[in-house]
């Protein structure tokens, strides 16, 4: 089943990377005749990924749910020297009132020089079917995952008020693991979303994105 996950990730990934590096306007324009229908809160992840149009803000309820009950994600950055990019399995923390995923990481990380170069970040996260932490109804045969959400966004590394703000936040979700949150070298990341792309494994694809 692991395999299988990897497999459907590294897919979606790569074709996110491609986008997000080789036409940034893809999947940016608004579609404002659409909003009202899109953005409706009783959409499940089925029903947006079928009706592959683009929604508007705020993130649909079922998309909310997911990212509130998902702990893991796949971040996407690129090494400014030589334009390679950099995959990382990270634990997050959503939070809605400000539109942004925080994560953390120590600051002597290759990770960490990257994105104080490069703000433009992709994550990809969905259910790993541990302890029903994706949404009702997101697995197809065998358990495996059925739906993804793809997060573009500016990544920012926070400091002062804000970063401990986010930090208890984050270690309040992750308590376990405050070795990776906690520390004069560890840095808090927040990832503030600009798009979201919900693909399914038939490839019907959904945009959102945040106004200009």
């Amino acid at each position: 089943m692991f395999s299988s996950i990897i497999a459907f990730a590294s897919s979606v990934i790569l074709h996110t990377f491609l986008n997000n590096h080789g036409n940034d306007r893809q999947h940016l324009d608004v579609n404002s005749t659409a909003a009202e229908d899109d953005n409706r809160s009783d959409l499940n992840l089925r029903d947006l990924a079928e009706k592959g149009k683009t929604i508007l803000p705020p993130l649909p309820a079922s998309v909310v749910s997911t990212l509130k009950k998902t702990n893991f994600a796949y971040l996407s950055t690129v090494d400014p020297d030589g334009n390679i990019p950099h995959l990382s399995l990270m634990r997050f923390t959503y939070v809605q009132e400000d539109e942004c995923i925080i994560m953390s990481t120590n600051k002597k990380t290759r990770k960490y020089d990257m994105l104080k170069e490069r703000k433009n970040v992709a994550l990809l996260i969905h259910d790993f079917g541990d302890g029903g932490e994706g949404t009702e109804g997101g697995h197809g045969e065998g358990g495996n995952p059925k739906f993804s959400i793809t997060l573009k966004g500016i990544c920012k590394i926070e400091t002062g008020e804000v970063a401990e703000r986010y930090r208890k936040a984050h270690l309040e979700r992750n308590g376990k693991y405050s070795q990776f949150i906690v520390g004069e070298d560890i840095a808090i990341l927040a990832v503030y979303v600009k798009s979201a792309r919900i693909c399914d494994i038939n490839d019907q694809v959904t945009t959102w994105s945040a106004p200009c």
